[in-house]
């Protein structure tokens, strides 16, 4: 959910076999907010499409 809203991102949960998390949305007036939960992770933002990846 995170990568397909946000921005790009590669995530690795710290341990996959017990991974857990969760989004609550909530509408604010005109705004609308998210909280996200979720158990120990490393993210490294991905390139645009049109920028290669670092050497």
């Amino acid at each position: 959910m995170i990568r397909d809203t946000f921005v790009a991102l590669d995530i690795t949960p710290a341990d996959p076999a017990r991974f857990s998390g969760s989004v609550r949305t909530r509408q604010l007036a005109h705004l609308m907010a998210a909280d996200v939960a979720a158990t120990s992770q490393t993210f490294e933002r991905t390139p645009p499409p049109d920028r290669p990846p670092p050497a």
